[in-house]
């Protein structure tokens, strides 16, 4: 059984690769090089910028699987990472014993003419169509009279 390892990801890195190990001095550039490369008992450190926040343009695909009692974990470094982007987002599959902490996923088609949208103005354009989405699934499940 192979050792625990602590992999890197660090977009804003000068010295991230994706053809590497994900080594704390060249990191992966990609959550998704991280994924591909993880074992049981692995853990993802997903690192921001200097506020502590990293911006990710991915959709990330989980399909390897950890144990119960060596999960692989997924994490921020320091307050969160998040997923932006219209696409963006993580897909499992048939992955198990997988821990996700410190993640944000915030995929909408924003208009092609902002050249920058702040969370802020993310959260506030996806709050609506999140409150659409759950009343509509809630009408889905509501039992029928």
């Amino acid at each position: 059984v192979a050792a625990a390892t602590t992999l890197y990801v660090d977009v804003n890195s000068s010295t991230c690769t994706d053809s590497g190990t994900g080594v704390q001095d060249a990191p992966f550039c990609t959550i998704q090089a991280a994924a591909n490369a993880t074992t049981a008992g692995d853990t993802v450190l997903i690192s921001g910028d200097a506020s502590g926040y990293a911006d990710y343009n991915e959709n990330v695909l989980i399909n390897r699987s950890g144990t119960q009692s060596a999960p692989i974990t997924f994490k921020a470094a320091q307050d969160s990472f998040w997923l932006t982007g219209v696409d963006a987002g993580l897909r499992f599959d048939n992955a198990h014993f997988v821990n996700v902490v410190g993640a944000t996923v915030a995929a909408m088609n924003v208009s092609a003419q902002a050249s920058r949208v702040t969370r802020r103005e993310l959260l506030e354009k996806s709050l609506p169509l999140l409150r659409t989405a759950a009343e509509r699934l809630g009408n889905q499940l509501a039992p029928s009279r």
